[in-house]
């Protein structure tokens, strides 16, 4: 998507334009505890292994929340403490307590079509994968400020 940003000289669109933006899914993985065999293969995490684990378990997805969340917050904290104007980016914002630390909730919104279309070239095509990623999945109506809906 493409946001066109416009104002008069001084308005502040360069400001705007440079927002920070935490991105809970990169900490989550930087910090990720082990969550059983095969958690990480040549040092790395195992995205898929632990996708598989969390995606297909509500209660080990609750659990790891329990771990990441606080530890994301605290560094929401202490990243936010000498800036204005920060962009939190997680999908679990609205499933956990992320929603409380921030102070304006926008919703991307985009058709079952479209999300296909782009979920099935990340993962191959392989569509048990990608449903069970969306139906993991929810998001609460009444925390939501705005909506953006992708066309």
């Amino acid at each position: 998507m493409i946001i066109g940003i416009t104002g008069g000289i001084g308005s502040g669109k360069s400001y705007i334009c440079d927002i920070p933006v935490i991105d809970t899914d990169k900490i989550a993985k930087n910090d990720v505890m082990y969550v059983g065999p095969d958690s990480y293969v040549d040092g790395k995490i195992n995205v898929k292994k632990l996708g598989d684990i969390l995606f297909n378990d509500k209660n080990k997805l609750n659990q790891m929340n329990n771990i990441t969340v606080p530890y994301i917050i605290k560094y929401i904290e202490k990243f936010c403490a000498d800036k204005n104007n920060v962009l939190v980016e997680s999908a679990a914002l609205l499933n956990t307590d992320l929603y409380k630390h921030v102070d304006f909730v926008v919703l991307v919104f985009a058709d079952m079509e479209l999300r296909l279309r782009e979920l099935k070239l990340k993962y191959n095509n392989d569509l048990d994968l990608i449903m069970s990623r969306i139906m993991a999945q929810s998001f609460d109506i009444n925390k939501i400020n705005y909506i953006i809906k992708e066309e």
